[in-house]
């Protein structure tokens, strides 16, 4: 493998225009430093860790980890081996009693790890020994970072500066959903450095489950995220954000989003409207909050335009009427109206009545007094 480079007077780096650089890493003589210097001449003179060239060096660097190890994984799947080794990878030897000593494949050992959350990986899995938590840290397990995973941050011990410390480790490069912490402000630039240390993610969840306080989240801070995270498709966000600022959201994203989750009393039939209006590929809705400007006449808007809606989530909408859901299941009954016919569920909560069914919805009332209520960390 071989990188040249030609210098010119504006690049810095060499002393002359016209030197030419050889890196060739199958050579033994080639050194770790010898290669740290040639990529040096990458950058402008004087740059540091602070600056932009230097910063997508540095990522580059996180972005090849991460793809070597898929490669490694997958030569291991399909017993190519690695590194020297051939066949599914290095045995995982263990000891039974009375049985003796058993051996696993490391993909089968793996494959376990996937069953777990980050917090029993981290704490449990990763102290029995080096091997155990080096299987820990394969960027594969890692597609999920939410309270499961050890960020809850109940301690109030970390900050936004140290979480995104975290989040550039290499193990999560390949990190595709993501709920922000508790106690954890919000900066001017934190969506912009989210979606470089996670650049594959697609769910960003910003106070919608769980408890987030602290974070000083605004309008900006969804639209930034809509702009610098582009593999974005579904957003779950609850605090004081105004219909105004849902409105710019969906706009900004358009069909791009497909999973759209509130919590809060930001939205009104207006917002219906535009949702409808703007997002045509929309398979999931929700909505949390007690909203009276929320109302049936919204939400069959927001079915009207969204065609291939496919679950429709309501909790303690008050302005949702009884008639309102009836005629909702009147319609998704209805195959062929080219209007519901991708509707498949209706989930309430707090309400008297739910909606069961699967080819065919209905509803159904509950016992006086009895409501269905959410568990707070659902």
């Amino acid at each position: 493998m071989s990188s040249k480079r030609k210098a010119d007077d504006n690049g810095g780096g060499s002393s002359t225009a016209s030197s030419s650089l050889q890196l060739d890493l199958t050579k033994k003589k080639t050194k770790p430093d010898t290669i740290a210097a040639t990529l040096l001449l990458l950058l402008p003179d004087g740059a540091t860790t602070n600056s932009e060239e230097a910063r997508k060096l540095l990522r580059g660097f996180r972005l090849c980890q991460s793809v070597l190890s898929a490669r490694a994984n997958a030569a291991e799947r399909t017993g190519g081996g690695g590194g020297g080794e051939s066949g599914i990878g290095q045995p995982l030897r263990f000891s039974l009693r009375p049985g003796g000593k058993k051996s696993l494949p490391e993909e089968t050992f793996a494959h376990v790890l996937r069953f777990l959350g980050g917090r029993e990986m981290t704490h449990t899995v990763g102290v029995v020994c080096k091997l155990w938590l080096a299987k820990t840290r394969l960027p594969g397990l890692w597609r999920r970072i939410d309270r499961d995973s050890g960020m809850a941050n109940s301690s109030k011990r970390m900050t936004m500066k140290s979480f995104l410390k975290v989040l550039e480790r290499p193990q999560f490069a390949q990190v595709r959903y993501l709920s922000l912490p508790s106690y954890c402000k919000l900066g001017k630039t934190t969506m912009k450095q989210i979606s470089k240390a996670c650049p594959f993610l697609t769910t960003l969840n910003i106070g919608y489950t769980g408890f987030l306080s602290g974070s000083s989240m605004r309008e900006q801070h969804l639209l930034d995220a809509a702009e610098h995270m582009m593999n974005l498709s579904s957003i779950r966000f609850g605090g004081y954000i105004s219909s105004t600022g849902v409105e710019n959201l969906v706009k900004e994203m358009r069909g791009q989003l497909v999973d759209l989750r509130i919590k809060g009393r930001s939205v009104h039939d207006d917002s219906l409207s535009i949702i409808g209006e703007t997002c045509a590929n929309l398979r999931y809705f929700a909505y949390i909050g007690s909203n009276s400007d929320f109302t049936g006449k919204g939400v069959l808007a927001l079915l009207e335009g969204c065609k291939k809606l496919e679950v429709l989530e309501l909790e303690q909408a008050k302005g949702v009427t009884k008639d309102d859901i009836q005629t909702i299941v009147h319609l998704a009954n209805k195959k062929g109206n080219g209007k519901f016919d991708c509707l498949k569920k209706v989930d309430l909560w707090g309400y008297p009545f739910v909606v069961e069914g699967k080819k065919k919805l209905r509803i159904k009332d509950l016992r006086t007094g009895e409501r269905r209520v959410r568990l707070r960390n659902d």
